[in-house]
């Protein structure tokens, strides 16, 4: 048997049953969210995609050294201090127009949110500054 430098081509799901995104999912799933084998095909069958554990199994095995390879470097921030950004999204409740405004931490935690009738930024923010009091951040 020949060894192979898996490193100087890319991934590659020529063959399989399965669509390449269902395959990267499932061996995410299984990889970086430490779900098991049975999680995961459960998870599948959610979602639609009748698949056996034996076969994300095989997946991980075949793929998931590569896919970890590819996958881009953590970003790292210059501080260490805990970052967090505003963020606004339109939603309907009951059939209204509401604004929901949401402080998200740097690692995608809701830290706290307000929703709103009307589009008002100021004092959605003057609200969520409440994080700084509540030791999340210094000020």
């Amino acid at each position: 048997m020949l060894h192979q430098d898996i490193t100087a081509e890319p991934t590659t799901f020529k063959r399989h049953r399965y669509p390449a995104d269902v395959i990267r999912y499932a061996v995410g799933l299984y990889i970086r969210r430490g779900f098991s084998l049975k999680d995961v095909e459960e998870r599948m069958r959610e979602r639609g995609v009748e698949v056996s554990s034996e076969a994300i199994r095989g997946w991980t095995i075949k793929f998931a050294e590569q896919m970890e390879r590819a996958r881009p470097a953590p970003r790292s921030f210059a501080s260490s201090e805990p970052r967090w950004r505003f963020d606004e999204m339109v939603c309907t409740v009951a059939g209204r127009r509401m604004y929901l405004w949401r402080a998200v931490a740097q690692d995608g935690q809701v830290l706290d949110l307000v929703l709103q009738v009307r589009r008002d930024a100021w004092s959605a923010l003057v609200q969520l500054k409440r994080l700084l009091g509540q030791g999340y951040m210094d000020a």
